[in-house]
């Protein structure tokens, strides 16, 4: 079954995970925003500070739901390959997910460091070169989405299958990168495809937030609405990532309960 299939017909839980997603997206604007007025960030940020102790709350929450989505998310994906297009209760979903979130948790700290140090090094090899006289502030709005988006392409490899082995194939983080080597991206046009407009969507959101002149509500809305897109896109370039390396395409609801009954005849 296509992932976008799986996508319609897990319409609920796929609105309760890219939901969660564009909330954490303004609440983590909205934590920057404030910690940028309380280091004295200028007088277009957010105005006041929270009151003390609230701090740590507002940020232990925002950690939880963070966590819940990321544990929701990985059950969706689980079980999508599992039982196709079935529909599961977001409890489901939870007890799932939980058993992939340590090393998936591992594999994003290694990933987002080597992302981070690709974007500081190609900016600051871009800036150097050739805005040598222009001060940080005043370089190009699209030069730091500009060198993300390059910097994703270049881990494009380990950012697809790492993931999509642990979840399919049960792997650790070590195991998934020594197991990636075997795989050609080439190979599966409709990741790639999906891959390239997740990331073209990416810079051309980045530098739309850069030059973007709506504040405060309006503002608001526009970036929940990006983060729901990409959001959407990146679960089906995930789903088309797991189909890939486990060689397979996820079951269909059909074939999922064919199987259960083929298993419960043979036991």
């Amino acid at each position: 079954m296509d992932a976008f299939e799986i996508i319609k017909k897990r319409y609920p839980e796929v609105v309760l995970i890219i939901g969660l997603q564009a909330g954490l997206v303004l609440l983590a604007r909205q934590i920057m925003a404030t910690a940028m007025v309380a280091a004295g960030g200028g007088e277009d940020q957010v105005a006041g500070q929270l009151p003390g102790g609230i701090e740590f709350v507002y940020g232990m929450g925002f950690a939880i739901v963070c966590i819940v989505w990321q544990i929701l998310q990985l059950g969706f994906l689980r079980t999508a390959f599992t039982d196709g297009a079935s529909q599961q209760e977001p409890k489901t979903l939870l007890v799932t997910g939980k058993a992939f979130f340590w090393r998936m948790l591992r594999f994003q700290i290694i990933f987002g460091l080597a992302y981070q140090f690709m974007i500081a090094l190609g900016t600051g090899v871009i800036a150097s070169t050739m805005y040598k006289d222009v001060a940080v502030a005043d370089l190009p709005v699209w030069l730091g989405p500009a060198c993300a988006m390059a910097a994703m392409a270049a881990l494009a490899k380990p950012m697809l299958l790492c993931p999509a082995l642990m979840i399919a194939e049960g792997c650790m983080v070590r195991e998934s990168f020594a197991r990636m080597k075997g795989f050609r991206l080439s190979t599966h046009s409709k990741m790639i495809k999906t891959f390239a407009v997740f990331i073209v969507m990416m810079f051309v959101f980045g530098t739309a937030e850069g030059l973007m002149k709506a504040k405060g509500a309006g503002q608001s809305v526009i970036i929940a609405v990006q983060a729901m897109i990409t959001g959407t896109v990146g679960l089906v370039m995930s789903l088309y990532a797991i189909q890939f390396v486990a060689g397979k395409d996820v079951l269909t609801a059909e074939d999922a309960e064919n199987a259960e009954e083929e298993d419960a005849e043979n036991i």
